[in-house]
């Protein structure tokens, strides 16, 4: 379920579970003086930016209500669940009313579909962090993007939440002079390459004459 993987990537980000209601879950993450909140919300339909205000308001714990940085500090993550993926347009502009909404929280909204659904029964944090990095996977999603599938939940997580950290590898940056000369051996064209290159240094240095002889005139 959507919700369990947020959830997983919650606390992947260092937040820790303060209070648990049926739909809604409230979260903190302190770093010496700095605090963040976020709250992760099931939405069974879709409110009024006013009334999802006054809801997940009405059902914060304490600790959080009697913080100044709460409110203005805090991300409201609601997940909505739609019978088809093509089905979004037709609750566009209010998902954009919820997010955009100035008031308290700042708000996403994560949709998933119902063949979605039974696609992240089996998934884990771990794998969607695993697909972002796929190329492959990545193709096919581009090719066909209201296709379900593992990638376009991935695509969504990372897109509506930024504070979530993306992963990346560290490697050694090669320079694109070798990564081209390397491709060029690969493929069996060193002399047309020299020949290229040769070709590029007659132009250069034309221009640098050309242009010398300009200069000369206007003077």
């Amino acid at each position: 379920m959507l919700s369990n993987i947020i959830h997983a990537a919650l606390e992947e980000n260092h937040f820790s579970l303060i209070d648990k209601g049926e739909l809604t879950q409230y979260y903190i993450r302190e770093n010496g003086e700095s605090v963040r909140f976020s709250i992760l919300h099931q939405m069974e339909k879709l409110p009024s930016p006013e009334e999802l205000n006054i809801e997940i308001t009405q059902n914060a714990p304490k600790s959080f209500l009697n913080n100044s940085a709460f409110r203005k500090n805090c991300d409201l993550i609601c997940i909505v669940k739609l019978k088809s993926l093509s089905d979004f347009k037709t609750i566009e502009d209010a998902i954009f009313s919820i997010e955009e909404d100035p008031y308290h929280y700042k708000k996403y909204v994560l949709y998933y579909s119902a063949s979605e659904e039974e696609i992240t029964n089996n998934l884990s944090y771990t794998d969607i962090i695993k697909t972002i990095s796929d190329k492959q996977k990545f193709d096919e999603y581009k090719s066909d993007p209201l296709a379900p599938s593992i990638y376009s939940i991935a695509a969504k997580i990372f897109i509506k939440l930024p504070f979530l950290q993306l992963p990346f590898k560290k490697r050694e940056l090669v320079p694109l002079k070798i990564q081209a000369q390397e491709a060029v051996d690969n493929s069996e064209l060193t002399t047309q390459y020299e020949l290229i290159q040769r070709d590029l240094e007659i132009q250069t240095l034309i221009e640098t004459l050309v242009n010398h002889e300009l200069e000369n005139i206007s003077n």
